[in-house]
This record gives C-alpha cells, sequence and structure tokens, in this order.
C-alpha cells in the first residue's frame, strides 16, 4: 500500500490557513448497519462537535454525488505500522457511541463480511466534494464497549485486488502451451 501520511499530504496540512477548518469523516459499511425500513446504509461521522453536511464523490457506492449528514463525534488513529511480512496496519478508535450504533456492530460480528472504513477529508471552503479521500481500509478485531469501538484497520487498496489483474490461459494466449 502507498504510504497515503507523505511529506506532501504533511505540507498541505501545514500550508492551510488558520481561517479554513478540515473536517476528517469516517464512513462505516457493513451489512449489519441497516435503517429503519431495513436497508444496508452506512454509519458516518465526522470528527467535529456539531452535525456538518458533506458532498460525496461520485462513484461511491453510498449516495455517490449527494450531500450527506455525518454525525458528530470523536475518532483517532495512529499513523500505520509497517512491518516486514504484514499488511499495513493502525488502531482506530471511535468514542461516544450511541447506543443503536454498538448494537450495529455487534450485530456485524455475526455477519461473515468486512467492516469497511471510508476515510474523507474535507474543508471548510469546500464541502461539496473530499479535498482528500477516499481512502478505503478493513477493520479487523473489533471491540466494542458501551460507548467506545476500537479495531486494526488495514489497507483494503492493494488486498482486496487481483495483483496482476490480468490472467492469463491456455485458451485466451494459445502460445503459451509448448
Amino acid at each position: 500500500m502507498p504510504d497515503i501520511w507523505n511529506a506532501a499530504w504533511e505540507e498541505a496540512n501545514a500550508a492551510c490557513p488558520p481561517s479554513v477548518m478540515l473536517y476528517d469523516t469516517l464512513e462505516l459499511q457493513h451489512p449489519a448497519i441497516r435503517d429503519a425500513e431495513d436497508n444496508e446504509v452506512p454509519a458516518r461521522i465526522v470528527n467535529d462537535v456539531r452535525q456538518q453536511s458533506f458532498g460525496i464523490e461520485l462513484g461511491a457506492t453510498f449516495n455517490p454525488g449527494e450531500t450527506v449528514v455525518f454525525s458528530p463525534g470523536a475518532f483517532s488513529a495512529a499513523f500505520p505500522t509497517y512491518q516486514e511480512g504484514q499488511p499495513p496496519s493502525c488502531e482506530i478508535t471511535i468514542d461516544n457511541v450511541d447506543r443503536g450504533f454498538t448494537a450495529a456492530l455487534e450485530a456485524a460480528m455475526e455477519y461473515d463480511a468486512h467492516l469497511l472504513a471510508i476515510f474523507r477529508q474535507y474543508v471548510s471552503e469546500d464541502t461539496t466534494e473530499p479535498a482528500y479521500g477516499p481512502v478505503p481500509f478493513v477493520i479487523k478485531r473489533v471491540k466494542v464497549t458501551a460507548t467506545t469501538i476500537t479495531g486494526t484497520a488495514q489497507g483494503s487498496i492493494l488486498y482486496d485486488k487481483k495483483f496482476p489483474s490480468k490472467v492469463y490461459t491456455r485458451a485466451a494466449f494459445p502460445g503459451l502451451v509448448r
């Protein structure tokens, strides 16, 4: 996985004028997260004390091109660790989670599906689309308490894709047969 926290990102963050607010958001996707009509929906959190509305990029799984509401919450993540022979990973902690969301995540533990987290960063000057992201992660080893969710996030950018993407078979490429 490429290092998304590179020098260019750090420089862009440092060069941001003080009058411009940065909003970090997290979107959690899992089949167990449902709305009142029993439709699969994402849980969206903004690292702020107020509810915020932001535009979702085209090509997103849920609500592409629409402006959606992100619930206030506190989350943090350490920089990813890189170890030989292991995929890059980091700990993500989400605090002050409401009871409905905690119940959905406890139900998610019974499903055999990944909990996908998508990180996006918005700037107050233009909230119609992310200024940075989306960056997808798969969250594993989730621990749920009364008000906190902690999990290990691993980059899904390369690990969910076949590499190389072209499959060379004898039928498609008869020149391979000797």
